[in-house]
Protein backbone atom coordinates (compact mmCIF):
# COMPACT_ATOMS: atom_id res chain seq x y z
CA UNK A 1 0.00 0.00 0.00
CA UNK A 2 1.09 3.23 -0.91
CA UNK A 3 0.56 4.57 2.82
CA UNK A 4 1.49 2.01 4.52
CA UNK A 5 4.72 2.66 6.20
CA UNK A 6 4.66 0.14 9.44
CA UNK A 7 6.93 -2.67 9.72
CA UNK A 8 4.98 -5.75 9.46
CA UNK A 9 5.26 -8.10 11.86
CA UNK A 10 3.35 -11.49 10.50
CA UNK A 11 4.22 -13.18 7.31
CA UNK A 12 3.09 -12.02 4.36
CA UNK A 13 0.78 -15.11 3.87
CA UNK A 14 -0.83 -13.91 7.14
CA UNK A 15 -0.68 -10.52 5.88
CA UNK A 16 -2.83 -10.85 3.22
CA UNK A 17 -5.16 -12.15 4.91
CA UNK A 18 -6.59 -8.72 6.38
CA UNK A 19 -8.91 -6.98 4.49
CA UNK A 20 -11.59 -4.34 4.80
CA UNK A 21 -15.02 -4.21 3.24
CA UNK A 22 -17.27 -1.79 3.68
CA UNK A 23 -20.29 -1.96 5.87
CA UNK A 24 -23.92 -1.88 5.62
CA UNK A 25 -27.06 -2.39 7.63
CA UNK A 26 -26.89 -5.95 8.61
CA UNK A 27 -23.63 -4.97 10.40
CA UNK A 28 -25.09 -2.91 13.02
CA UNK A 29 -25.40 -5.96 15.83
CA UNK A 30 -22.04 -6.68 15.16
CA UNK A 31 -20.63 -2.88 15.69
CA UNK A 32 -23.02 -2.33 18.45
CA UNK A 33 -21.81 -5.69 20.46
CA UNK A 34 -17.62 -4.53 19.60
CA UNK A 35 -18.62 -0.72 20.53
CA UNK A 36 -20.16 -1.53 23.53
CA UNK A 37 -17.41 -4.02 24.81
CA UNK A 38 -15.65 -2.98 28.45
CA UNK A 39 -11.98 -3.01 26.93
CA UNK A 40 -13.18 -1.21 23.91
CA UNK A 41 -15.26 1.52 25.74
CA UNK A 42 -12.28 1.88 28.18
CA UNK A 43 -9.91 3.04 25.32
CA UNK A 44 -12.45 4.98 23.42
CA UNK A 45 -12.43 8.96 23.77
CA UNK A 46 -16.45 9.06 25.19
CA UNK A 47 -15.28 6.21 27.66
CA UNK A 48 -19.18 5.34 28.10
CA UNK A 49 -21.51 2.19 26.12
CA UNK A 50 -23.53 3.77 23.72
CA UNK A 51 -27.43 2.86 23.43
CA UNK A 52 -29.04 0.86 20.62
CA UNK A 53 -31.30 3.72 19.01
CA UNK A 54 -28.27 5.83 19.14
CA UNK A 55 -26.05 3.27 17.45
CA UNK A 56 -28.47 2.77 14.83
CA UNK A 57 -29.22 6.28 14.46
CA UNK A 58 -25.66 6.80 13.82
CA UNK A 59 -24.91 4.29 11.67
CA UNK A 60 -27.90 4.71 9.06
CA UNK A 61 -26.56 8.51 8.57
CA UNK A 62 -23.08 7.20 8.29
CA UNK A 63 -24.27 4.87 5.66
CA UNK A 64 -25.89 7.51 3.95
CA UNK A 65 -23.56 10.42 3.86
CA UNK A 66 -20.61 8.48 2.05
CA UNK A 67 -19.43 11.66 0.82
CA UNK A 68 -18.45 12.30 4.93
CA UNK A 69 -17.71 9.01 5.96
CA UNK A 70 -16.11 5.36 5.30
CA UNK A 71 -17.12 2.65 7.20
CA UNK A 72 -15.24 -0.65 6.85
CA UNK A 73 -15.20 -4.41 8.74
CA UNK A 74 -11.63 -5.56 8.95
CA UNK A 75 -11.91 -9.17 8.28
CA UNK A 76 -8.88 -11.65 9.31
CA UNK A 77 -8.98 -15.42 7.53
CA UNK A 78 -12.61 -14.34 7.13
CA UNK A 79 -13.75 -13.82 10.20
CA UNK A 80 -15.22 -9.96 11.25
CA UNK A 81 -12.94 -8.55 13.93
CA UNK A 82 -12.99 -5.15 13.75
CA UNK A 83 -13.98 -1.47 12.78
CA UNK A 84 -11.93 1.09 10.88
CA UNK A 85 -14.23 4.38 10.37
CA UNK A 86 -13.13 7.57 8.11
CA UNK A 87 -15.40 11.23 9.16
CA UNK A 88 -14.03 13.92 5.93
CA UNK A 89 -13.65 17.12 7.35
CA UNK A 90 -13.82 20.35 5.66
CA UNK A 91 -10.22 21.61 6.00
CA UNK A 92 -8.74 18.43 3.53
CA UNK A 93 -8.51 16.58 6.55
CA UNK A 94 -10.10 13.18 7.00
CA UNK A 95 -10.46 11.67 10.89
CA UNK A 96 -9.73 7.98 11.95
CA UNK A 97 -11.08 5.63 14.57
CA UNK A 98 -10.43 1.97 14.53
CA UNK A 99 -10.96 -0.72 16.93
CA UNK A 100 -9.81 -5.05 16.82
CA UNK A 101 -11.73 -7.13 19.37
CA UNK A 102 -9.16 -7.92 22.08
CA UNK A 103 -7.65 -11.32 20.60
CA UNK A 104 -6.24 -9.73 17.96
CA UNK A 105 -4.79 -7.00 18.90
CA UNK A 106 -0.67 -6.78 19.54
CA UNK A 107 -0.50 -8.59 16.36
CA UNK A 108 -0.14 -5.99 13.50
CA UNK A 109 -3.34 -6.35 12.33
CA UNK A 110 -4.80 -3.22 13.05
CA UNK A 111 -1.58 -1.48 11.92
CA UNK A 112 -2.41 -2.94 8.67
CA UNK A 113 -6.11 -2.22 9.26
CA UNK A 114 -5.30 1.05 9.33
CA UNK A 115 -2.89 1.46 6.51
CA UNK A 116 -5.25 -0.34 4.26
CA UNK A 117 -7.95 2.11 4.92
CA UNK A 118 -5.68 5.51 4.66
CA UNK A 119 -4.98 4.17 1.36
CA UNK A 120 -8.66 3.94 0.08
CA UNK A 121 -9.54 7.28 2.26
CA UNK A 122 -6.49 8.76 0.37
CA UNK A 123 -7.77 7.24 -3.19
CA UNK A 124 -11.36 8.41 -2.27
CA UNK A 125 -11.21 11.68 -0.86
CA UNK A 126 -8.93 14.44 -2.09
CA UNK A 127 -7.95 15.04 1.52
CA UNK A 128 -4.14 15.77 2.38
CA UNK A 129 -4.23 14.53 5.56
CA UNK A 130 -5.70 12.00 8.23
CA UNK A 131 -5.71 12.48 11.66
CA UNK A 132 -5.95 10.10 14.68
CA UNK A 133 -7.30 11.42 18.47
CA UNK A 134 -5.67 8.76 20.76
CA UNK A 135 -6.07 8.42 24.20
CA UNK A 136 -3.05 8.77 26.53
CA UNK A 137 -3.39 5.84 28.16
CA UNK A 138 -3.67 3.47 24.89
CA UNK A 139 -0.54 2.69 24.25
CA UNK A 140 -1.36 -0.16 21.67
CA UNK A 141 -3.36 2.09 19.63
CA UNK A 142 -0.51 5.02 19.97
CA UNK A 143 1.95 1.90 18.67
CA UNK A 144 -0.62 0.91 16.03
CA UNK A 145 -0.45 4.49 14.60
CA UNK A 146 3.20 4.87 15.04
CA UNK A 147 3.79 1.87 12.72
CA UNK A 148 1.36 2.93 10.29
CA UNK A 149 3.16 5.74 9.71
CA UNK A 150 1.27 8.35 11.43
CA UNK A 151 3.50 11.15 13.48
CA UNK A 152 2.68 12.82 16.62
CA UNK A 153 1.77 16.72 16.19
CA UNK A 154 0.56 19.49 18.36
CA UNK A 155 -2.68 20.21 17.71
CA UNK A 156 -6.04 21.62 19.56
CA UNK A 157 -7.95 19.17 17.67
CA UNK A 158 -8.06 16.37 20.04
CA UNK A 159 -9.72 16.48 23.24
CA UNK A 160 -7.91 16.68 26.38
CA UNK A 161 -5.72 13.30 27.57
CA UNK A 162 -5.46 12.20 23.97
CA UNK A 163 -2.82 12.67 21.40
CA UNK A 164 -2.85 13.49 17.78
CA UNK A 165 -1.33 11.43 15.42
CA UNK A 166 -1.48 12.68 11.17
CA UNK A 167 -0.57 10.59 8.16
CA UNK A 168 0.25 13.11 5.54
CA UNK A 169 -0.31 11.95 1.81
Amino acid sequence: MAYCRGEKRLTDILIDQIELRPVCLDDAQQIFMWRNDPRIVMRGSSQREIPWEEHITWLKHSLNEQEENLLFIVKYIKTSIGLVRFTRKLDDTAEISAYIVDEYTAKGIGTRAICIGCSTAFIKWPVRSIVACIRNDNPGGCRAFSKAGFVVVKTDRCPAGHTAFVLYK
